[in-house]
Formats: C-alpha cells, structure tokens, sequence
C-alpha cells in the first residue's frame, strides 16, 4: 500500500527526551536556550520537559524552571510529559503556556511494562482507565492512543502485529468505557526493533482495521534504521513523526545503555536555507542536474566566519571532525582563524582539504570560474569547431578537483 500524506506534522521532543538522558547536569539556562532556539526553526510542535520524578529521571528534576524560563512563540504548541496524577498536577499549573493533552499509553510487551513502570499490563490498563477519567475531570481532552514497543522488545523479543492489534483494542477499550473519542494512534519503536519490512507489515495490518484513524510513528535509530523507517511509514500514509534534534534521547529504561537516540530532526527534515531552498533546485540548462546529482541529500549549517560565535562553532565540530574541506581564496581561512595550523592544534588527526583556484602569482585575487579556466587551458575550444569554441558541457574543472580532493582525503584517512 502506497498513500503518501499531503502534508507532515513533525513534532520535536528533543528537549524532553534528551535532557532525560543525556549525562548531566544540564543547566536550567541551556535547557531554555535550546528550547529557544528550536522555537525560531519554523517548527510548530516541540515537547518541552517531563514532569517525573526527579529520583527516577534527575534530569528533569528544573521542569518548572524550565517552562517558567522560556520564551514562548505565537503559533507553537509547546507540550510537556506527565505519567501520574502528580505529574498531571504540576503540568497544569502552566496551562496557560503548555498544550494540555492526554492519552492512553500501553505497551505491546508485558516485559517492558514490567521494566518500565513496574506493573503487569493488566495493571497498567486499569491504571490508564482511571487516568482517562482523571484527565477528564480536570477537563484535559484525550484523543490518543501510545502503542510502545509495537515493533519488538528487549525484554520479550518479537512483537507480531496481533499484539499490536489487542493492545490497541485494550486502549479503544478504555477509551468506550470513559466515553472519550479516539482519533490518532501512535506506535512507538521504543527499543529499535523496527525494519521498514515491520513498520509496513504492522502498519498494514492496524490500517486495514481502522482506516478512519490518523497514525504517527515514534523512532528510535538504535540500528541505524530511523530514516529507513520513517520512509516506509510516509508510504504508508502516516502524516505525524516525533523526533529530536541531533537526536537526542533514547528510553532509559530500554535496557540498551548507550544505544542512540531518536530519528534526528535533521535527518528527518531536509534542512534547506530558507526562503525558497537550495537555490540548485531552480537552475536550468547544463545544471539542471545539480540538485539531483549534488545536494538532495546534503544537510547543511549556515555559520559566519566573521563572527566570533562563528568562528567558535567551527572550532568546536572540527574538534571531532574527520576531514574539514574548504575552498576559499587563499589565505582567508587562516584570517578567520580556521586555517589548517588552528585546527590541527585542536585536533592533530584532522584532515584538511583546501580546494583552490589560482594559486600565488598574477591571478591568485580572481575567481577561478570553471568556464574561464577551460578556456585559458584551451580545453573549451577543443570542443568546438574551429571558430566556434564551445564549453565541455559539465563544471569538470569544478568536478575534477573535488574528485581529486576527495581521492587524497580518502588517501590521507587511509594512512592515519
């Protein structure tokens, strides 16, 4: 089955699910900073902290802080995470800034629920049914039913489609019995388990019993399978994902230390500069093929090097960075203190590729363009008629070098 949506809901809860596991302590002030500065990415969903209990999940011992120190921005939903009535209690104190809205979590594996939250998954139905009708008495809407570990479990194994099946039955249950009116069901990979091969074989079998519902997938890319995933999902028509930026997270108690994280954001997304995108997605005649050939799956980070937070930036990636490639005019890089002796001094391992055009002598200040350079090499007359010069048909001058660069990089990581 192929129906992809016509638009997607991307929903970022890095702040909540990294912050929770992530080595600490994370100040209050970063929290808030990055929250911020989530908030100027154009994203419209962003879950901002847990209220648990801060033995359990230290790092969200400053939720409150947290919410009272950041700035909110018109058109945002910004949400928060709560298990109990506790939870829900401190959450609604900031009604006014947070989205208030609750659900019906189960998990698909008895094993997890044990691990998890230290109850059987029959406990844990009756403890979701009188929260149902908690949220309700405090007037929270609940439309949503949370499958976790619906692609398989490292306490259980495999989790078949019909487990996923009766636990959303379980859920609906509930939801009759409280007269709530569900409309989304979201299926959690919460122990990377899944494969597109499972996200459509489970997909399919829940589609094909309720077509009318909206569902969304929460990824984890445990395997290194996030985005693989989330593809196979859009087939299948899912129109919400949740992710983190640089993803961040992972479930604490998934029993897989160290594991990553959450589908990245970024991965997710395509980040391209804004308006209007990559500017190579326009460009026509022999460059009609750059985008597609070049940059669909580029990511990018726009930073200025005239700037000292800039500068530090880059400082700070090249730290940890295998292979740094520029091509700026000779000497620029040195003058923005990025040049090769800099960084090697943060990190003696990196590889340093500086792509140049002319080199010292008479035109060393002039752009090398790729069509003057075939031209003074004679290599665009060479392709034309007598008279009638023509260019090679490709930026090869262009092309070539970074063949070339990239030939010694791999050459130069080879030998390290």
């Amino acid at each position: 089955m192929t129906d992809l949506p016509s638009h997607v809901e991307v929903h970022e809860e890095g702040p909540r699910e990294g912050f929770q596991i992530e080595p600490g302590p994370i100040s209050t002030a970063d929290k808030v900073r990055l929250i911020e500065a989530l908030s100027e990415t154009g994203l419209r969903h962003i879950q901002v902290c847990s209220f648990v209990n801060p033995r359990l999940v230290p790092g969200w011992a400053d939720a409150e802080a947290v919410v009272q120190g950041f700035k909110a921005k018109p058109g945002i939903e910004y949400t928060g995470l709560w298990f109990n009535a506790n939870g829900l209690e401190r959450a609604l104190a900031f009604r006014t800034k947070l989205t208030i809205a609750g659900g019906i979590a189960l998990t698909a594996s008895e094993g997890f629920t044990r691990k998890n939250l230290n109850r059987s998954n029959a406990e844990n139905i009756e403890a979701m049914r009188k929260q149902t009708l908690l949220h309700l008495s405090h007037g929270v809407p609940v439309n949503r039913i949370g499958v976790m570990a619906a692609f398989g479990c490292n306490y259980q194994g495999d989790i078949s489609p019909a487990q996923v099946v009766s636990t959303i039955e379980d859920g609906l249950k509930i939801a009759a019995d409280t007269g709530v009116q569900i409309t989304q069901i979201m299926l959690a990979d919460t122990m990377g388990w899944a494969t597109p091969a499972r996200i459509e074989r489970v997909l399919g079998e829940v589609r094909a019993r309720w077509p009318q519902m909206q569902f969304s997938l929460h990824l984890h890319d445990t395997r290194g399978l996030a985005v693989a995933n989330a593809h196979a999902g859009l087939r299948m028509g899912v129109s919400r994902f949740d992710s983190t930026v640089g993803g961040l997270g992972g479930c604490p108690f998934a029993g897989q230390k160290g594991a990553a994280g959450n589908i990245c954001t970024e991965e997710l997304v395509k980040v391209e500069p804004a308006p209007h995108g990559d500017h190579t997605r326009g460009l026509g005649g022999f460059a009609a093929g750059f985008f597609a050939a070049f940059n669909r799956s580029k990511r990018s980070l726009a930073l200025d090097l005239k700037r000292p937070e800039g500068q530090r930036a880059i400082h700070r990636l090249a730290a940890t960075a295998d292979v740094v490639i520029e091509n700026y005019g000779p000497g620029t890089m040195e003058r923005l203190g990025c040049g090769y002796d800099t960084l090697a001094k943060l990190n003696p391992r990196l590889v340093y590729l500086a792509l140049k055009g002319y080199l010292a002598g008479p035109y060393e200040h002039r752009p090398a363009l790729d069509e003057v350079v075939q031209f003074q090499v004679g290599l665009a007359y060479m392709t034309g008629p007598p008279g009638q010069p023509l260019r090679a048909g490709a930026s090869i001058i262009d092309i070539l070098g970074a063949v070339f660069g990239v030939v010694a990089a791999q050459a130069a990581l080879r030998e390290r």
